[in-house]
């Protein structure tokens, strides 16, 4: 029930129709955020999905997030 509450606050009333996400932690050093996607296609975000595009979209984010936390 938890996740379920986290949809809810990220997709808003979008909620009900987002059927796959894929979490990336933002990282400088140390762990600081999470990003958040999901999709209404059941099938965008799956486990056996490559990640390499994931984890560099994660990696940019926290850079640029970064430079303005610090």
């Amino acid at each position: 029930t938890g996740v379920l509450l986290g949809v809810a606050r990220i997709g808003g009333e979008s909620a009900p129709l987002l059927k796959s996400f894929a979490y990336i932690g933002l990282r400088d050093g140390e762990s600081f955020g999470l990003l958040a996607l999901a999709s209404e296609d059941p099938h965008r975000f799956y486990p056996e999905m490559g990640t390499i595009f994931l984890s560099r979209l994660g990696d940019i984010i926290a850079a640029a997030l970064a430079r303005h936390l610090t």
